[in-house]
């Protein structure tokens, strides 16, 4: 009668979860910053030794808006009509029913878009410095970006609390989280630019790259007394991350 209890309570865990909805979405609100600084600088522009102070104001719209997407690539297994696929769902469903907050999984797909901006102006008191003169020779210095990227992560993570186990007669709490990132995405910046025929704009396209990184962390803890928290003295504890690149960022000069 258990058994049958429990795969009654399985099979009608399973089908609400094949109608649950896999998308959430989040606004990302705007992000504005103001600076003003001043320094000595010798104008780039000039080629007398003259020394003048560079006033510098900026305005960083980092992002101007954006959103982010998400959607649960584990939620997506209830819905594959294969016995095998349906198993390992089941077998790691009764693990977080049998062990509540001591496990958990997720894998979800996440895609950032954001349109950033900035607008930046200098003077410089040295006589016979000019803004545009200056931004010639400044490949660096921009008055004015404006851009959008878009981000697409595929994160992954389980995290296991095993029950207080018996080593000799010292109980002990055993933990173990494994947390793997996949992050790709490209970008498009304009820019503006100076050479002798007056200032323009330019397109940059980037690629951000192929990444692939991971993180563990566990160990075996003394079980906490009175709900306190745990520090490094209570037990053993092993943490270990890695970072692959796969694919090298990458900016195209088009020339445009």
């Amino acid at each position: 009668d258990k058994i049958s209890k429990r795969e009654a309570n399985l099979k009608k865990q399973l089908e609400k979860n094949k109608k649950a909805s896999n998308w959430s979405f989040e606004f990302i609100p705007p992000s504005v910053g103001v600076s003003l600084s001043w320094y000595a600088e010798a104008p780039k522009d000039l080629t007398t030794p003259v020394m003048g102070t560079m006033i510098e104001g900026a305005i960083d719209l980092d992002p101007l808006f954006g959103f982010e997407i998400k959607y649960d690539v584990y939620q997506l297994l209830y819905k594959i009509p294969n016995p095998a696929v349906l198993a390992v769902v089941a077998t790691l469903d009764m693990l977080d029913s049998a062990l509540g907050d001591d496990f958990d999984i997720n894998l979800d797909l996440i895609i950032t878009s954001e349109i950033s901006g900035s607008l930046k102006g200098t003077i410089n008191t040295a006589e016979g410095s000019k803004y545009t003169e200056r931004l010639m020779k400044d490949e660096d210095d921009s008055p004015c970006k404006v851009g959008g990227k878009v981000l697409i992560k595929l994160i992954g993570g389980v995290k296991c609390v095993f029950g207080k186990t018996v080593f000799g007669f010292i109980k002990r709490k055993a933990y173990a989280q494994l947390e793997a990132e996949v992050m790709s995405g490209i970008s498009l910046e304009c820019v503006t630019k100076a050479d002798k025929d007056g200032i323009y704009v330019e397109p940059e396209i980037k690629f951000e790259g192929f990444v692939l990184s991971a993180k563990i962390d566990a160990g075996i803890v003394d079980p906490p007394v009175d709900d306190t928290e745990l520090t490094e003295a209570d037990g053993l504890h092993y943490t270990a991350e890695g970072r692959i690149v796969i694919l090298d960022p990458y900016e195209w000069e088009t020339g445009w």
